[in-house]
């Protein structure tokens, strides 16, 4: 699974929360098992906010006591925030996603996300997995993922990210 959250900085303290977030990530959020990566959304229509992105958790995670934590981000960052938005819980289709097994943080990632209607999707699915086929051969070092939203909005979500250092190579170098 993976967790996000979308915030809104209040408009005099943005460089006062992206602050606070270093700090927190660094203190509490730095290892692979408790890694949390901050990204500044630059397009679209949520541009200028910050989405939080907590990577490959497992359900035992979800266990853990993290009072300590969210104590700091409440004393330390929470004061900071105009608006925020989740947690979203999102599920990674393994099968369609291709170099996302281990985490690697990314400059950046694009993301396009759609809200499948109810019914017969199979042409959608039928399309990435096509597509996910034609990327595994021709560009083999791309990194994409497929997810799922499974809890915190509706749950026909689906979400493609493709991260990326170079923004001239975004789906990998050509084979």
């Amino acid at each position: 699974y993976w967790n996000t959250w979308r915030f809104v900085p209040k408009s005099d303290m943005v460089q006062k929360f992206e602050s606070a977030v270093a700090l927190k990530t660094k203190t509490f959020n730095s290892t692979p098992e408790l890694g949390i990566f901050t990204y500044k959304v630059i397009t679209g229509p949520n541009s200028g906010t910050y989405e939080r992105i907590e990577a490959n958790k497992k359900p035992a995670d979800y266990d853990r006591d993290r009072s300590v934590e969210a104590a700091f981000w409440d004393k330390n960052v929470a004061k900071y925030i105009q608006s925020g938005k989740g947690p979203y819980v999102w599920q990674r289709i393994k099968g369609l996603s291709i170099n996302f097994e281990e985490v690697r943080p990314t400059k950046y990632f694009r993301s396009f996300t759609r809200v499948l209607k109810n019914g017969n999707n199979e042409d959608f699915w039928r399309y990435l997995t096509r597509h996910s086929e034609v990327l595994r051969k021709a560009r083999p070092d791309v990194q994409e993922a497929i997810f799922v939203m499974s809890s915190g909005g509706n749950t026909n979500t689906v979400r493609i990210l493709t991260a990326f250092n170079d923004p001239n190579e975004r789906e990998g170098k050509r084979k």
